[in-house]
């Protein structure tokens, strides 16, 4: 049947397609899928096939699956998934198997070019925010890596609590094997700020607490310049403006020896060990 309009007409079976060959989209009657051909004919989209809803398979001419332009100045979204139900699901998957190394695409980019988030999690139940595992393969590369090229004063990991009354742990760093839980590295020689800053405006005792069960050292301080300058291994600003006085150190355990007082007014020493081997500093009684 050739025709131009056909109004008011049901078509059961068969195959409706807008071309015979190459780029065209067709209905198929016999699996009731909707399928799309790219210019060479290859099958790019496919609705309704074995348990997908949409099917979508890039070729060398359509590399590119989906593409959507927004133009909503109030907040509209390109992307919406919901789920209200109790049952397991997931808003977005994305699976890349190979290893080969072509595979060298990240898996999810985004390019944020204004001033809002790059990615924004609003958790309103008990799981997590952002969860990265490598559970196979031998690749050694980072777990997340955040960079940045530019000289601006900017801020490469921010994390933040702002209740104040939550007691939970801001940031933890957990390990099982026998690396480093946690470096700092800072390379620029120039650098006047420190590789490692930590503040606290809080009532604890402590600004930074170390506790280890096994043996050997709880910090080891290494200096390496040899230019015959008087560094300084630990240096305190001690700052008090009350009539008290500073302590520079508070030795709690056996370190100190009543005993040894052989000299007038010493009421013990304090083990120390150096270069030269185990050596003690005095402890008086009393000042002037």
């Amino acid at each position: 049947m050739t025709a131009g309009d056909i109004t008011g007409v049901t078509i059961t079976g068969g195959t409706i397609q807008t071309a015979a060959t190459d780029k065209r989209v067709t209905i198929a009657g016999t699996d009731s899928s909707l399928r799309f051909y790219d210019d060479d004919g290859q099958v790019i989209g496919i609705g309704v096939e074995s348990g997908r809803a949409i099917s979508i398979r890039c070729t060398e001419t359509t590399s590119n699956g989906i593409m959507i332009t927004a133009n909503d100045t109030t907040g509209g979204i390109g992307y919406y998934f919901k789920s209200e139900d109790n049952v397991k699901t997931r808003g977005l998957f994305i699976e890349k198997t190979s290893t080969g190394a072509n595979n060298d695409l990240p898996a999810l980019q985004i390019n944020e070019g204004g001033s809002g988030e790059a990615i924004y999690c609003d958790i309103k139940g008990s799981g997590s925010g952002i969860e990265i595992w490598r559970k196979s393969g031998s690749g050694t590369d980072y777990g997340l890596k955040i960079s940045t090229s530019i000289a601006y004063n900017t801020k490469g990991l921010l994390v933040e609590k702002l209740h104040s009354t939550g007691v939970g742990v801001l940031g933890e760093f957990y390990t099982e094997d026998r690396g480093t839980a946690l470096k700092v590295v800072s390379n620029n020689s120039s650098a006047s700020n420190p590789a490692l800053s930590v503040s606290s405006n809080s009532g604890s005792d402590d600004t930074a607490y170390f506790y280890k069960e096994k043996d050997q050292n709880v910090i080891r301080i290494k200096q390496v310049d040899n230019s015959g300058n008087n560094n300084i291994g630990i240096k305190m600003e001690i700052n008090n403006a009350g009539l008290g006085k500073e302590y520079a150190f508070e030795f709690a355990g056996s370190e100190y020896i009543a005993g040894a007082t052989g000299v007038s007014g010493v009421t013990g020493v304090i083990k120390i060990l150096t270069s030269d081997g185990l050596c003690y500093i005095p402890v008086y009684s009393s000042y002037s």
